[in-house]
Formats: structure tokens, sequence, C-alpha cells
């Protein structure tokens, strides 16, 4: 093994994890760049998104002249297509990339909440997105979702359903959409408190 020590760290290159400090994930991209090729990059970047919610903006701003990797996880984030982190659907992979573009806080996803695992879940917020395919136009599947949603609004959050057309034809009000169960649940929220 080989332990790599980076000459000159800013602030915002240092995180702690479990009281010890560390790089970065974007800093650790960096650092993967001088010695990984772009496939391999791109790669790198899918399960940064997955597995840390990596924004593409959030490696840019870690970039810098004279760095030897810079110029490579530049090109490698030219062919990177946010979004495409290991998820389970075309769904959630088109409902990230939508989140992405239009600046909209990532969603923790395919998070157990009680008995139910959810497709996407603000949990400060307490908003949860199912992203509904075909499999969900079949009688038992439609009960179990009743199922969930119920339980979930009975538990404090406010439950959106977004499907294949939606996500195609009216990004805009889906987004829309999100931005009022955003402030639902805000509005609940303070309620509950009051």
């Amino acid at each position: 093994m080989t332990l790599f020590r980076p000459q000159r760290l800013r602030a915002d290159d240092v995180v702690t994890h479990r009281g010890v400090r560390i790089t970065s994930v974007p800093r650790t991209v960096l650092d993967l760049a001088v010695r990984y090729e772009q496939p391999a990059l791109v790669r790198v970047l899918e399960q940064a998104e997955f597995e840390h919610d990596l924004r593409p903006a959030d490696t840019l701003r870690t970039l810098r002249r004279g760095h030897p990797g810079s110029t490579r996880l530049r090109a490698a984030l030219d062919v990177h297509a946010p979004g495409h982190g290991q998820v389970k659907s075309d769904l959630e992979r088109r409902f990230r990339r939508l989140l992405i573009k239009t600046g909209v806080e990532l969603p923790l996803r395919n998070e157990e909440i009680g008995p139910w695992t959810v497709d996407c879940v603000w949990p400060t917020r307490r908003v949860v997105v199912e992203l509904d395919g075909r499999q969900h136009e079949r009688p038992h599947q439609a009960d179990i979702d009743d199922d969930r949603d119920l339980w979930l609004r009975r538990h404090g959050y406010v439950v959106r359903r977004y499907g294949d057309k939606q996500l195609t034809q009216q990004t805009e009000a889906v987004i829309d959409d999100l931005l009022i169960a955003f402030a639902e649940a805000q509005a609940l929220a303070f309620n509950r408190a009051a």
C-alpha cells in the first residue's frame, strides 16, 4: 500500500471523519486524477456521486492551476454525465439529473424508513419521492404503494410520486411540485412544534 501525502492543502480540502482529518471527497478525486486514466476517473466520479452526492460543481471548485491531475479530471468531467451514478432505474437517473440541473439539493436514495424502503428522501425536510415505473401499474403493487404512502403520511412525511411521463414531458411541473412539497413539510413541522 502506498501512502500519498499532498504537499499543499486548502482549508476546504480537509474534513474530519470520526475524529480523523482526511481529504474531502472532491480533493481525493483530484488526487486520484494524477494516476487514473479517463475511463477509470469517470467511474470514480460516478461512484463518488452515488456514495457521497458529489456534484460536478464541487469537483470544479477543487481544480487548480498547476496541479498534475487538474487537466485529466477536467476532461473526465466533460465526459461524465451527472445522474449516472449507480441507481436502481432509469427513472432515478433522470430524476437525479433533473435535480442537479435545477440546483435542488440531492436526496438520500433507497433508504429504509420504518418498514419501507423509499426511492428518495430528504430526511431533515421529511419529504419522500417515489419514482413509479410500469411495475406500479399492477393492482397488487398499487396496494403496497398506497399502504406505504399512508404509513409515511401518518409518520409526518410529505409524499410525492412521479412517473416516466412526468419526468420526460413535465420536468418544470415536477420541480415546482417538489418545492411545494418542501413548503408543505415545513408548514407541518411548524404546526407540530406550535
